[in-house]
């Protein structure tokens, strides 16, 4: 695990980052730039990548190829550039995405940020499976979030908004499940 604390430690520069087996990079920030800040190459084919900013403003993530990011803290991150994540999403705390371009997840996504905002998509999304705890996820026309795999949707709390689609395919059954009720505006 490299945790840069606060920014005193960034890892910046024209350098490329890998990462490999369980290793975990976390960014802390209090400024708004892109994170993370090494502007090379990136072979991400194991690891978390955890950035926790939190200051006014919004971080941008680094486009990049991710093998599980998550994001944390108490501000907005602009995930626009990010279109590709091979295991898991986490956004907790009170950290929200203002911004995502077509994003692919190859497994879960797991929401549980109490920020007042919440998510609201501004492009598609494709997961494996979706778990929500807490706050709220929009899903506006013409946008569609799709769950491709056999995790399907679990909602334990939080709210499913908007008036965009919720799309389950798959060769495999898909369980809609949780301890809240999930009321999707549409469903295919």
């Amino acid at each position: 695990i490299l945790d840069e604390g606060e920014d005193a430690n960034n890892l910046t520069g024209t350098g490329g980052l890998t990462m490999t087996g369980t290793s975990e990079l976390i960014v802390r920030h209090d400024a708004a730039a892109t994170f993370p800040m090494l502007s090379g190459a990136y072979t991400l084919s194991a690891g978390t990548v955890t950035i926790n900013y939190g200051t006014a403003g919004t971080a941008t993530v680094r486009g990049a190829t991710y093998y599980n990011l998550s994001l944390i803290g108490s501000r907005n991150h602009n995930c626009s550039a990010v279109t590709s994540i091979t295991n898991n999403l986490t956004v907790s705390g009170t950290a929200d995405i203002s911004l995502n371009g077509v994003l692919t997840v190859g497994n879960a996504i797991t929401y549980s940020s109490t920020d007042a905002d919440g998510w609201i998509l501004t492009n598609n999304v494709t997961a494996a499976s979706y778990t929500m705890t807490a706050g709220i996820v929009t899903v506006n026309s013409p946008y569609v979030l799709t769950i491709n795999g056999a995790g399907g949707w679990t909602k334990n709390g939080g709210t499913l908004a908007g008036t965009g689609t919720v799309q389950f395919t798959g060769t495999v059954a898909q369980p809609i499940a949780g301890t809240s009720t999930t009321t999707f505006e549409n469903l295919t």
